[in-house]
């Protein structure tokens, strides 16, 4: 069971309730944000678990960046008090700025991240997809700094792709991606049509709660 799942249907009764004025989801969205204070938490790092078992109470994949990027600007229109101190203790353990290149890191510093299609590209620890989504939670949670950071990387990963492309000619198109088994498209920033979708996503987030 992966938890991120169930966050963007609550998000959307919370959204019901301020559009229509009527709490017909309140217990849900109480209960969900009392099980994520609590229970959803991995004791150790103090941040949300990415997967459980069918039982719903064992983790079986700790916090991914992947995951709490996108999460954590989720939770900042349905609860900005707990996203914003759910962000601190994310910086604190998954940023990483190499002066070169910054972003937020797939696992905790000193954790193997092996890449896959949900971290998207791994390099030097950074993960794309937990760096793409940052966009978005750093816009939402009014960390300017860290979200100019990010944006300003976004020309030298398009530049990448394609001087990749002109070295490699044809071979490079439609080959698939080490450890991530889709092909390579340098026509796209990400190399993937999705991985350029989500990147839009991201870039599109509002800057604060909208009430």
């Amino acid at each position: 069971c992966w938890p991120f799942d169930t966050l963007p249907a609550v998000v959307a009764l919370a959204l019901e309730h301020r559009i229509t004025g009527q709490p017909r989801a309140a217990t849900t969205i109480a209960r969900h944000l009392a099980w994520l204070r609590g229970p959803g938490l991995e004791p150790a790092s103090g941040l949300p678990v990415s997967a459980l078992a069918h039982d719903r109470r064992t983790a079986t994949t700790g916090p991914r960046g992947c995951d709490l990027s996108l999460r954590l600007a989720l939770l900042a229109v349905l609860d900005p008090a707990l996203a914003r101190t759910l962000y601190a203790t994310y910086v604190r353990t998954y940023w990483n700025d190499r002066l070169w290149l910054a972003g937020f890191r797939e696992r905790p510093a000193g954790e193997a991240a092996p890449q896959d299609l949900d971290s998207g590209p791994v390099v030097a620890g950074i993960g794309m997809a937990a760096s793409a989504f940052g966009l978005a939670t750093t816009r939402m949670l009014g960390d300017h700094w860290r979200y100019g950071r990010l944006r300003a990387q976004l020309g030298l990963w398009d530049l990448g792709w394609r001087l990749a492309g002109r070295l490699a000619g044809h071979r490079l198109r439609g080959a698939a991606a080490p450890g991530l088994g889709v092909p390579i498209d340098p026509a796209c920033v990400t190399g993937f049509l999705f991985g350029d979708a989500s990147l839009m996503l991201a870039l599109g987030w509002p800057e604060s709660p909208r009430r």
